[in-house]
């Protein structure tokens, strides 16, 4: 480093702080040169094993479109769905449907187009949630999943993914799930994908009962009946939803009915549920006024310290 003269050592000159500055952009922009031309070397490699892998002339049109869209927010993910593309068209290639393979790249089109890069993980997704589906119950999911792309990306994946499995076990509540979910949508998406990650639990209690009929009857009672609470509370509705599976091991669903009414029999002004357990906090929480036996007007006395107390006396 060169200094100026009169310049104390350990300083810069204006002049080589600029041709510093230059030189760190220029090394910054090599980087990014040479990862971006990794990435452009990763994707060649995984469009030439593409084309081995997807037959289709106009599938594999279609996904390059996507990937393209995709890239447009993120070509790492684009990268990452044109690999996973290999995969999906085979699982889709099973129903040996047109229309189920339009209903897929249609849902991943909205994806990319609404999400951007979580497109990438909704068509990775798309063989583990149409394993063992029918040609018809694969379109339905499609369908209401891509309905949810408004709430946001991650909710309309998780319910593809949990979609799948109730359609799997008992598809004759799919439909009254999904308008559960548009209920519970309405208190926040948070609320949303809570209530769809308990939905695998929920529908492993169908298989507690041995009669197929009966255990269809009591899924869809507690969906009705969560769909109620949710109406007024999420909160509630959801620890109602999760505890369901559980509590009926041990109580009849009547009961379990009673117990949830009676919690909507006690709902304050401001709308809200109060849980068993909020209800016991707030009987035994101190006053906010102040101690217990004051009134809430009472003015508490001062008291002095005793050598000021000696002074007033004397």
């Amino acid at each position: 480093m060169r200094l100026c003269r009169g310049q104390p050592a350990g300083t810069v000159a204006p002049g080589q702080r600029h041709q510093d500055n230059g030189e760190d952009d220029l090394d910054q922009q090599n980087t990014a040169v040479a990862g971006s031309e990794q990435l452009r070397r990763r994707i060649a490699r995984v469009v030439n094993h593409l084309v081995a892998d997807v037959d289709d002339v106009q599938l594999f049109k279609s996904i390059l479109t996507i990937a393209s869209e995709i890239a447009r927010r993120s070509a790492k993910h684009s990268a990452e769905f044109l690999k996973s593309s290999g995969e999906v068209s085979q699982a889709l290639k099973q129903f040996n449907d047109d229309q189920v393979t339009a209903k897929a790249l249609e849902l991943a089109g909205a994806f990319a187009a609404r999400a951007g890069g979580i497109a990438a993980d909704a068509w990775a997704a798309i063989p583990q949630a149409a394993n063992e589906l029918s040609s018809f119950d694969l379109i339905r999911l499609v369908d209401r999943s891509s309905e949810f792309l408004e709430r946001g990306g991650g909710a309309a994946l998780h319910i593809l993914l949990s979609g799948g499995e109730l359609l799997r076990r008992a598809p004759e509540i799919f439909d009254d799930w999904i308008d559960l979910l548009w209920v519970v949508a309405k208190h926040g998406n948070a609320s949303l994908v809570a209530f769809v990650r308990s939905s695998p639990r929920f529908i492993r209690l169908l298989n507690t009962e041995t009669n197929r009929e009966a255990a269809v009857n009591l899924a869809r009672r507690v969906i009705v009946l969560t769909k109620e609470i949710a109406a007024i509370d999420g909160e509630a509705a959801l620890a109602c939803f999760r505890s369901s599976a559980r509590a009926l091991q041990s109580v009849s669903i009547e009961q379990f009915e009673a117990w949830a009414r009676r919690g909507l029999s006690s709902v304050r002004p401001d709308t809200r549920v109060r849980s068993p357990a909020s209800t016991s906090l707030r009987r035994t929480r101190r006053p906010r006024h102040g101690p217990v036996g004051r009134p809430s007007g009472a003015r508490r006395r001062r008291r002095w310290p005793a050598a000021t107390r000696r002074r007033a006396g004397a």
